[in-house]
């Protein structure tokens, strides 16, 4: 199975962006809050910080799809 599961994380693209699974919870979630809450601030820079890279980089490769 996991020839099978690394295909689908490629397969998914969050991971050719930077993220990790965790990014992704929508953070409108009273359980995501709290943990939010909790995270240590280092983590929580490099998750702000990843969300903002993949942000990024989703927007150049838009870009240069169009052209």
């Amino acid at each position: 199975m996991v020839p099978l599961s690394k295909w689908y994380s490629k397969r998914m693209g969050y991971r050719q962006l930077g993220l990790k699974y965790e990014d992704l919870l929508p953070e409108e979630n009273e359980v995501t809050q709290l943990a939010l809450k909790r995270m240590p601030p280092k983590e929580s820079y490099d998750r702000v910080f990843r969300l903002r890279r993949a942000f990024q980089v989703s927007r150049c490769l838009e870009r240069r799809r169009s052209c």
